[in-house]
């Protein structure tokens, strides 16, 4: 049966079937016209370029349809047997590449050797320049290879050439991985213009995509291709200087903060030169728990306006929590870090039990059965629970809190909570009443005899009433701090300043014993 061939080819090539100056048929049968008188009797083929069978082909006029090379059938009517699958316009796009950016490259004084690369799937899918005299190497890759392999042949090019400047057809994952490594990636693609397709250089970044301009307003430069866009991100400061030298900025996965605490390493160095560095945010070196998994040394970015951590308390991640991860290209070593944006300060019992924190407050100590005597006694007194035993140095925290409470007894006054973390810690607002009931037991500890601790001074919300999770035994002068029930049994402490300094009714004196 013959073989008619009814495809609408819109594109081939002259000087042969190995030719590689490409031309692209009109459309409409007016503009066809007029390219039969400008190329006479010149031979159109096939181009095994093209993907093609090497045959000749003849032009097709039509009013009715659109017009296309075909081509020319034997004496039976039949045509040549033909594999070719580029068609359309864009099929010879690697050839007007091939062609316009080495006219490019010459009339800004560089001699260039340019050639066609195979990747697995026809001669157009790359295009490369080599530069002798700046020694630089451009490759057009027009079609896509797989991650692997195009990292593999980055590797081999960037070794044997040194510098490397590419070019994508379309975007995918390999210009992500550019625009991790220089702060943008450039794309090409082409325009019809009537017989001639004109070359468009994009310029995309993580934040907008392509910008096309005109391959003619670009500069070739020791840096690579300079389009107007990139000049742009230039004097902006949004692009790395090193292109593809550079590892890649990390890529995040997402995580559940809730599930992760983390703890400053007080005694290491602040990181340098990490691939973790980003503006506005700043690097922390400690211990990184999740949940029912073991402890692991990490890095965690935190804003840079988030009050530093401190190393006497564990914190647990909240807000957006992402996994960081970046492969420097040339090194078979992964790096990672966790990126948060808020941390919350654990209450004791809660750090102490993540093993990443012991307190310098016993926290919860189990209380012995009293004997039988003391069980009398103790039926005849409001039930409390023993303070928790403190160790000889106080924690940052607790020392900043006896300073403040002191200045607030020098003065003859009370204060509360919020007023403490507004001049003291913002991080106090974080913590539950168990966490502050026993930082204040550490910021009085010990008490002298007869002496009212200084935790008289702070009062519930509003200043009027004292916190519902204190109280003191009867007789202040033993300054016994406990935990009370929320009834409100046991007798607040009244504060008094005189000339010789800040008193209790009934003789104690505020804040003794150890000075702050």
């Amino acid at each position: 049966m013959p073989q008619i061939d009814t495809r609408l080819i819109q594109t081939a090539v002259m000087g042969g079937k190995d030719g590689d100056r490409p031309v692209i048929l009109p459309e409409e049968a007016h503009n066809l016209d007029e390219f039969r008188r400008q190329y006479g009797q010149t031979n159109f083929w096939c181009g095994t370029l093209l993907g093609g069978c090497g045959e000749k082909l003849m032009t097709k006029r039509y009013e009715t349809k659109v017009c296309h090379f075909a081509h020319h059938p034997d004496r039976y009517g039949t045509n040549a047997e033909c594999h070719r699958t580029s068609e359309g316009a864009d099929g010879a796009d690697h050839l007007f590449i091939k062609q316009h950016v080495k006219d490019w490259l010459t009339g800004q004084g560089h001699a260039a050797e340019a050639s066609l690369r195979t990747l697995g799937t026809g001669p157009g899918d790359a295009v490369d320049f080599w530069l002798r005299a700046t020694e630089q190497h451009l490759r057009f890759e027009l079609r896509p290879e797989d991650y692997r392999s195009w990292r593999k042949a980055a590797e081999s090019l960037g070794a044997r050439e040194g510098h490397v400047e590419w070019v994508f057809g379309p975007e995918n994952t390999i210009t992500h991985d550019m625009v991790a490594r220089q702060g943008y990636a450039l794309r090409v693609r082409c325009e019809t213009e009537g017989t001639d397709r004109r070359v468009l250089i994009g310029t995309i970044t993580a934040e907008r995509p392509a910008v096309w301009d005109p391959l003619a307003t670009c500069r070739m430069t020791r840096d690579g291709i300079v389009t107007p866009a990139l000049e742009n991100l230039r004097s902006a400061g949004k692009i790395r200087v090193g292109g593809m030298r550079n590892a890649p900025l990390p890529t995040s996965l997402p995580m559940t903060g809730a599930q992760i605490v983390f703890a400053v390493d007080g005694e290491a160095a602040e990181p340098t030169d990490s691939p973790f560095e980003e503006n506005g945010r700043r690097l922390y070196v400690g211990y990184l728990k999740p949940t029912a998994k073991r402890i692991i040394r990490g890095l965690l970015s935190l804003p840079a306006d988030t009050p530093p951590p401190s190393d006497d308390f564990v914190y647990q991640l909240s807000g957006a929590v992402r996994l960081l991860l970046t492969d420097p290209i040339g090194t078979a070593q992964a790096y990672w870090a966790i990126r948060a944006d808020v941390v919350t300060q654990l209450n004791g019992l809660d750090a102490e039990r993540t093993g990443l924190w012991r307190p310098s407050v016993a926290l919860d100590a189990p209380v012995s059965a009293p004997a039988p005597a003391q069980r009398q006694a103790s039926e005849r007194r409001p039930p409390a629970v023993s303070a928790p035993q403190v160790r000889g140095v106080r924690s940052r925290q607790a020392t900043a809190l006896r300073k403040g409470l002191v200045m607030v007894a020098r003065r003859g006054g009370t204060t509360t909570w919020q007023q403490l973390a507004h001049r003291i810690d913002p991080g106090l607002r974080h913590l539950s009443d168990n966490s502050l009931r026993n930082l204040l037991v550490e910021a009085d500890h010990p008490v002298s005899e007869n002496a009212v601790p200084l935790s008289v001074l702070v009062l519930a919300p509003g200043g009027q009433k004292k916190l519902p999770y204190l109280l003191f035994r009867n007789g202040l002068g033993s300054g016994s701090l406990v935990e009370c029930e929320r009834s409100g049994e046991g007798r607040a402490a009244s504060v008094a300043v005189g000339a010789g300094g800040p008193s209790a009714a009934g003789g104690g004196r505020v804040g003794g014993g150890a000075g702050p």
